[in-house]
């Protein structure tokens, strides 16, 4: 039986419910949200958006209540009331109209982030929820703020590997490069520019990242010639992709989606249907191979953090749903009359922003079998001391409470004979604190370290271990 590590599932599960806050409304063109209680969706008719393509929407991280939504040129508050714009938004409809992005280290603010109806100027601009007594407004001072010029309609986001800020990326149109910008909280960064992979013969069709943002999928749609699909490596630390590769046997697909656990990719292809492909391959070949046809492919497809995967298809009542997205051909569990809706769909489903991506590097085992639920990463090769128990109990420590927004407490073992240094680093290798020596544990106060993922690592002589710990929003 699998043992899953405690922080590990208490992270996994923080990160799932507050992606799940994040996504609990979908507003859609043609005058509907779809509200969602886990895999339970409620049609409300009250939008105000008429859109044939993709859509925007933002939604509160801790209450799920919907905040804003918008088609690129307009922006509605919760209340369904158009803002107060000083101009429109030079967005337009799109495959990817545009993203809603936080700004970092404010909780208050969002970029909305646009493109122009068959490529042109990416812009942005800010959306303050403190305006107009809470219900938000576009900030007058950064409205319609260039990004880049002769940008295609695609877009995607991730984070960075700093687990803090993000890289927005956009493809360049009639090229074959793409532009990576880091958002941090001094802004958006110069983009980190990569030439890859075939260049784009139409503006249409959209881009992808997956889960954990190591891959990315490229789709180019093309009336009159054929289209491709585009398999990518992304480098969350730099910003630049490489080992671009063409899966051959699709063509003229619209959109795609990875599976939760990035073993899968789904294209809808409004020419040829909705299928599969299993990544589980290096080979292109073999993923070529592995095509599983579930049905037809009209439409746009979207991961929910409640871990199905949905597709909405041009003139059809029906949202439709993938049950188990990791499992293979059928036992994915396909169901093309999932939900009825009121009248007839369109392209669009607004774009996510995918929770920190969290990878132990090592499996974890248990410390000790007299401390259950005490773990620890074992060390690359290392030379325990003589007496196995000792081995075991050296790398002994209690850090509580787990996660916690103020005052860490650490318990050590008191034989630590062979230590030489003990440190918390945070998620980008940085070193935030350094016990005194000889003095191994003790109580920490946190308050002023941000959110986010830490490691206390032991040096010893024989190598480092580590645990890994969570400090909660203040």
């Amino acid at each position: 039986m699998k043992r899953f590590p405690v922080l590990s599932l208490l992270l996994l599960l923080a990160g799932l419910a507050t992606a799940q806050m994040e996504q609990q409304n979908w507003v859609l063109g043609y005058y509907r949200t779809l509200h969602f209680d886990g895999t339970t969706i409620t049609e409300l008719l009250d939008s105000k958006m008429l859109q044939p393509e993709a859509v925007m929407c933002a939604n509160h991280p801790k209450t799920g209540e919907l905040l804003f939504y918008s088609d690129g040129r307009y922006v509605w508050n919760r209340n369904h009331q158009e803002m107060n714009l000083s101009q429109p938004l030079r967005g337009g409809y799109s495959s990817q109209s545009g993203l809603v992005v936080p700004l970092v280290n404010d909780t208050n603010r969002y970029y909305l982030i646009t493109t122009t109806h068959w490529g042109g100027p990416s812009y942005y601009s800010i959306v303050d929820m403190r305006l107009d007594n809470g219900l938000g407004g576009i900030d007058s001072n950064e409205i319609n703020v260039l990004i880049a010029d002769d940008m295609s309609e695609k877009l995607a986001i991730t984070h960075h590997a700093d687990g803090k800020s993000y890289w927005l990326l956009q493809h360049e149109t009639n090229s074959g490069r793409f532009f990576a910008f880091r958002l941090d909280k001094n802004g958006f960064s110069a983009p980190v520019i990569t030439k890859i992979g075939m260049p784009i013969t139409e503006d249409l069709g959209r881009i992808r990242f997956s889960p954990d943002g190591s891959r990315l999928v490229s789709i180019n749609y093309d009336y009159t010639v054929k289209g491709y699909v585009e398999l990518m490596r992304f480098d969350r630390q730099t910003g630049k992709l490489w080992d671009a590769r063409t899966v051959d046997t699709l063509e003229r697909g619209y959109s795609a989606e990875f599976s939760p656990d990035g073993s899968k990719l789904y294209v809808c292809s409004p020419y040829d249907g909705l299928f599969q492909l299993d990544l589980s391959s290096d080979s292109i070949p073999q993923i070529g191979q592995s095509q599983y046809r579930l049905g037809t492919g009209n439409g746009t497809i979207q991961r929910h953090p409640n871990g199905s995967i949905y597709i909405i298809k041009i003139g059809s009542y029906y949202l439709e749903r993938i049950a188990e997205p990791n499992e293979p051909g059928a036992l994915c569990m396909y169901d093309s009359l999932a939900f009825r809706m009121h009248n007839v769909a369109q392209w669009g489903l607004p774009d996510i922003i995918e929770p920190i991506p969290f990878s132990p590097p090592a499996p974890l085992v248990p410390v000790s079998p007299h401390l259950p639920g005490q773990w620890h990463l074992p060390s690359p090769n290392p030379t325990p001391p003589d007496d196995p128990v000792d081995s075991m109990r050296m790398y002994n420590c209690g850090i509580r409470p787990n996660p916690t927004p103020d005052i860490l407490h650490i318990d050590l073992a008191p034989d630590w004979s062979l230590v030489l240094d003990v440190a918390v680093f945070d998620s980008g290798g940085n070193r935030v604190h350094t016990f005194e020596r000889g003095i191994w544990g003790g109580s920490v106060n946190v308050q002023r370290w941000d959110p986010g993922v830490y490691n206390l690592v032991y040096f010893y002589k024989q190598g480092t271990n580590c645990c890994r710990f969570i400090v909660a929003p203040h």
